[in-house]
């Protein structure tokens, strides 16, 4: 997650908020199925589930906070985060 917070910032500016939260919640989704018929194989299973979901989460949730504090004055960016959160 944290490597695609990094990455966020600079696909946001190129292709707006929206693809990001969307392609997120499709990751996300994806990840959530497939861990729903993990069988017991760690690295075949439930890793790249988790590691989907990870991304889904990384992508929707920057990419939120961001459209959230976007339009704000920077002494209004605390209180528009707050208010996303």
């Amino acid at each position: 997650m944290p490597v695609i917070t990094l990455l966020t910032a600079r696909a946001a500016q190129r292709f707006g908020h929206g693809p990001l939260v969307a392609a997120g919640g499709l990751l996300f989704t994806g990840g959530m199925v497939w861990l729903a018929s993990v069988t017991p194989d760690y690295l075949r299973d439930l890793l790249p589930s988790q590691v989907m979901t990870g991304t889904g989460i990384g992508l929707t949730l920057d990419a939120l906070v961001a459209a959230g504090v976007h339009a704000l004055p920077g002494h209004r960016a605390a209180a528009g985060s707050a208010l996303v959160n």
